[in-house]
């Protein structure tokens, strides 16, 4: 799996998470709010950020290498100098939700509606 691959079911899975209280979806507010505001609301990602939780906890290590190395290949990951083998692997899950987390919101950010 690279990083695009886990971006892309982190996006399927928050597809289908409606909003308390309304009829939208957690993704088209998302995408709605940068649109309109060039910025989304905190309470927002934090529901993608959940997504990528539970997601992690059900990537194979192998999956997390995958994506790990994808995001140094990109140039997407904060600090490319770290090697995965000198991580433990909740160690790994923690450097991995937030370089995610950027990806994914990055992508909503650029997406047309």
């Amino acid at each position: 799996m690279n990083h695009e691959d886990a971006a892309a079911q982190v996006l399927q899975d928050a597809a289908h998470i409606m909003l308390p209280g309304t009829q939208f979806r957690v993704i088209a507010q998302i995408r709605r709010e940068f649109a309109i505001n060039g910025w989304c609301d905190g309470r927002l990602l934090a529901m993608l950020e959940e997504v990528i939780r539970r997601r992690l906890t059900r990537w194979s290590l192998e999956d997390k290498r995958g994506i790990w190395d994808g995001l140094i290949e990109s140039g997407a990951m904060l600090h490319p100098g770290d090697q995965f083998e000198n991580y433990p692997e909740d160690s790994v899950d923690m450097i991995l939700e937030p370089e995610l987390l950027v990806l994914v919101t990055e992508m909503l950010s650029l997406s047309k509606q």
